[in-house]
């Protein structure tokens, strides 16, 4: 699944880290001037994970947002 995070502000993005737990698998992630986006995989069946992308913008903010992913059937 691919995530995607927008700026709500003004300032542009200048790094994204994200943290994922052990179980998921960081297939690839970038950012651009207002957005980041990861694709992730893995994890185990019935399993809930916390997902966290850091990002440093223009203005010296640092802002870090979390998700839970929960691996299920579809």
């Amino acid at each position: 699944r691919r995530v995607l995070f927008r700026s709500v502000s003004n300032d542009t993005i200048t790094d994204s880290t994200w943290t994922v737990p052990d179980g998921v698998v960081n297939e690839g992630a970038n950012f651009n001037d207002t957005k980041t986006w990861i694709t992730l995989s893995g994890g185990t069946l019935g399993s809930k994970y916390i997902i966290t992308n850091t990002v440093h913008l223009d203005s010296g903010m640092i802002d870090a947002r979390s998700f839970q992913l929960v691996i299920a059937n579809q």
